[in-house]
Protein backbone atom coordinates (compact mmCIF):
# COMPACT_ATOMS: atom_id res chain seq x y z
CA UNK A 1 0.00 0.00 0.00
CA UNK A 2 1.12 3.57 -0.59
CA UNK A 3 1.10 6.91 1.15
CA UNK A 4 1.20 9.66 -1.43
CA UNK A 5 3.39 12.34 0.12
CA UNK A 6 3.10 15.87 -1.28
CA UNK A 7 6.03 17.90 -0.03
CA UNK A 8 7.87 21.11 -0.72
CA UNK A 9 8.63 24.50 0.76
CA UNK A 10 6.07 27.19 1.55
CA UNK A 11 4.58 28.63 -1.62
CA UNK A 12 5.58 25.70 -3.81
CA UNK A 13 2.02 24.69 -4.67
CA UNK A 14 1.61 21.64 -2.42
CA UNK A 15 -2.04 22.36 -1.72
CA UNK A 16 -2.82 22.97 -5.40
CA UNK A 17 -1.19 19.68 -6.39
CA UNK A 18 -2.97 17.90 -3.54
CA UNK A 19 -6.35 19.15 -4.80
CA UNK A 20 -5.61 17.83 -8.29
CA UNK A 21 -4.62 14.42 -6.90
CA UNK A 22 -7.66 14.25 -4.58
CA UNK A 23 -9.99 15.19 -7.45
CA UNK A 24 -8.52 12.42 -9.60
CA UNK A 25 -8.23 9.60 -7.05
CA UNK A 26 -10.81 10.43 -4.37
CA UNK A 27 -8.43 9.41 -1.55
CA UNK A 28 -8.43 10.40 2.09
CA UNK A 29 -6.07 13.31 2.63
CA UNK A 30 -4.36 14.93 5.58
CA UNK A 31 -2.52 18.23 5.60
CA UNK A 32 -0.50 19.74 8.43
CA UNK A 33 -1.97 23.20 7.90
CA UNK A 34 -5.51 21.79 8.14
CA UNK A 35 -4.73 20.67 11.69
CA UNK A 36 -2.83 23.85 12.49
CA UNK A 37 -5.71 26.10 11.44
CA UNK A 38 -8.24 24.03 13.38
CA UNK A 39 -6.05 24.39 16.47
CA UNK A 40 -5.80 28.15 15.90
CA UNK A 41 -9.59 28.34 15.70
CA UNK A 42 -9.98 26.41 18.94
CA UNK A 43 -7.06 27.78 20.96
CA UNK A 44 -6.44 31.17 19.40
CA UNK A 45 -3.23 32.64 18.05
CA UNK A 46 -0.85 35.36 19.11
CA UNK A 47 2.73 35.44 17.83
CA UNK A 48 5.31 33.55 15.77
CA UNK A 49 6.44 31.49 18.76
CA UNK A 50 2.87 30.32 19.36
CA UNK A 51 2.46 29.54 15.65
CA UNK A 52 5.57 27.36 15.77
CA UNK A 53 4.33 25.58 18.90
CA UNK A 54 0.96 24.87 17.29
CA UNK A 55 2.85 23.73 14.18
CA UNK A 56 4.71 21.15 16.28
CA UNK A 57 1.44 19.79 17.66
CA UNK A 58 0.06 19.73 14.10
CA UNK A 59 2.93 17.47 13.04
CA UNK A 60 2.17 15.19 16.00
CA UNK A 61 -1.49 15.01 14.95
CA UNK A 62 -0.50 14.32 11.36
CA UNK A 63 1.74 11.46 12.50
CA UNK A 64 -1.01 10.03 14.73
CA UNK A 65 -3.61 10.19 11.96
CA UNK A 66 -1.11 8.66 9.52
CA UNK A 67 -0.87 5.67 11.80
CA UNK A 68 -4.66 5.41 11.99
CA UNK A 69 -5.02 5.59 8.21
CA UNK A 70 -2.29 2.97 7.77
CA UNK A 71 -4.48 0.59 9.76
CA UNK A 72 -7.11 0.79 6.99
CA UNK A 73 -4.91 -0.82 4.35
CA UNK A 74 -5.89 1.86 1.81
CA UNK A 75 -3.76 4.45 0.03
CA UNK A 76 -4.03 8.04 1.22
CA UNK A 77 -2.39 11.45 0.82
CA UNK A 78 -0.25 13.48 3.23
CA UNK A 79 0.64 17.09 2.50
CA UNK A 80 3.23 19.00 4.47
CA UNK A 81 6.68 20.50 4.36
CA UNK A 82 8.50 17.46 5.69
CA UNK A 83 11.33 18.11 8.10
CA UNK A 84 13.86 15.46 9.12
CA UNK A 85 12.35 14.51 12.50
CA UNK A 86 8.86 14.32 11.05
CA UNK A 87 10.06 12.42 7.96
CA UNK A 88 11.72 9.81 10.18
CA UNK A 89 8.50 9.32 12.15
CA UNK A 90 6.42 8.93 8.97
CA UNK A 91 8.96 6.50 7.46
CA UNK A 92 8.87 4.40 10.65
CA UNK A 93 5.06 4.33 10.68
CA UNK A 94 4.89 3.47 6.98
CA UNK A 95 7.35 0.63 7.43
CA UNK A 96 5.50 -0.72 10.46
CA UNK A 97 2.31 -1.05 8.41
CA UNK A 98 4.00 -2.14 5.16
CA UNK A 99 3.19 1.12 3.38
CA UNK A 100 5.47 2.55 0.73
CA UNK A 101 5.87 6.34 0.66
CA UNK A 102 5.44 7.79 -2.81
CA UNK A 103 6.76 11.38 -2.88
CA UNK A 104 5.60 14.21 -5.11
CA UNK A 105 8.04 17.00 -4.30
CA UNK A 106 7.00 20.51 -5.38
CA UNK A 107 9.75 23.01 -6.15
CA UNK A 108 9.99 26.45 -7.73
CA UNK A 109 12.61 29.08 -8.34
CA UNK A 110 13.61 30.89 -5.15
CA UNK A 111 12.44 34.30 -6.36
CA UNK A 112 9.04 32.82 -7.25
CA UNK A 113 8.70 31.20 -3.80
CA UNK A 114 9.55 34.51 -2.13
CA UNK A 115 7.06 36.40 -4.30
CA UNK A 116 4.30 33.86 -3.62
CA UNK A 117 4.94 33.88 0.12
CA UNK A 118 5.05 37.69 0.21
CA UNK A 119 1.86 37.98 -1.84
CA UNK A 120 0.06 35.40 0.31
CA UNK A 121 1.23 37.10 3.52
CA UNK A 122 0.09 40.54 2.41
CA UNK A 123 -3.23 39.31 1.00
CA UNK A 124 -4.29 37.64 4.23
CA UNK A 125 -5.25 34.56 2.19
CA UNK A 126 -4.08 32.19 4.92
CA UNK A 127 -5.24 31.91 8.50
CA UNK A 128 -3.77 34.80 10.53
CA UNK A 129 -2.40 32.31 13.06
CA UNK A 130 0.37 31.39 10.61
CA UNK A 131 1.91 34.80 11.31
CA UNK A 132 3.04 35.11 7.70
CA UNK A 133 3.54 38.89 7.85
CA UNK A 134 5.54 38.58 11.06
CA UNK A 135 7.71 35.81 9.60
CA UNK A 136 8.10 37.37 6.14
CA UNK A 137 11.75 38.35 6.63
CA UNK A 138 12.60 34.89 8.00
CA UNK A 139 10.94 33.10 5.09
CA UNK A 140 12.35 35.40 2.41
CA UNK A 141 15.83 34.27 3.42
CA UNK A 142 14.88 30.58 3.53
CA UNK A 143 12.82 30.49 0.36
CA UNK A 144 15.17 32.67 -1.64
CA UNK A 145 17.73 29.89 -1.87
CA UNK A 146 15.29 27.87 -3.96
CA UNK A 147 16.97 24.63 -2.91
CA UNK A 148 14.87 22.14 -1.00
CA UNK A 149 15.60 18.45 -0.89
CA UNK A 150 12.69 16.00 -0.95
CA UNK A 151 12.03 14.10 2.26
CA UNK A 152 14.03 10.92 2.59
CA UNK A 153 11.24 8.39 3.05
CA UNK A 154 12.64 5.46 1.10
CA UNK A 155 10.19 5.49 -1.80
CA UNK A 156 10.12 6.79 -5.36
CA UNK A 157 10.04 10.55 -5.87
CA UNK A 158 8.71 12.79 -8.63
CA UNK A 159 9.91 16.39 -8.56
CA UNK A 160 7.32 18.81 -9.93
CA UNK A 161 8.51 22.29 -10.89
CA UNK A 162 5.65 24.67 -10.10
CA UNK A 163 7.48 27.86 -11.09
CA UNK A 164 4.86 28.20 -13.82
CA UNK A 165 1.64 26.40 -12.83
CA UNK A 166 0.47 26.44 -16.45
CA UNK A 167 3.34 24.07 -17.26
CA UNK A 168 2.61 21.57 -14.46
CA UNK A 169 1.64 18.30 -16.11
CA UNK A 170 -1.25 16.57 -14.38
CA UNK A 171 -0.69 13.67 -16.78
CA UNK A 172 2.89 13.24 -15.53
CA UNK A 173 1.76 13.34 -11.89
CA UNK A 174 -1.06 10.88 -12.50
CA UNK A 175 1.17 8.50 -14.49
CA UNK A 176 3.66 8.50 -11.62
CA UNK A 177 0.92 7.68 -9.12
CA UNK A 178 -0.66 5.05 -11.39
CA UNK A 179 2.69 3.29 -11.72
CA UNK A 180 2.97 2.71 -7.98
CA UNK A 181 -0.41 2.93 -6.27
CA UNK A 182 -2.32 -0.26 -5.71
CA UNK A 183 -5.93 -0.18 -4.67
CA UNK A 184 -7.17 -2.64 -2.03
CA UNK A 185 -9.37 -5.44 -3.30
Amino acid sequence: MQIIIISGPSGSGKTSVRRRVVDRYNLATLGKDDFKELLFDGLGWSDRQWSQKVGGVSYDLLRLMTEELCKTGRPFILESNFYDRFSAAIAKTASQYAYRPLVIHCVAEGSVLVDRFRERAKSGARHPGHQDIESLHEFEAILGSGHFDPPNLGGPCLTVDTTDFARVSDAEIFAFIDEYVTQPE
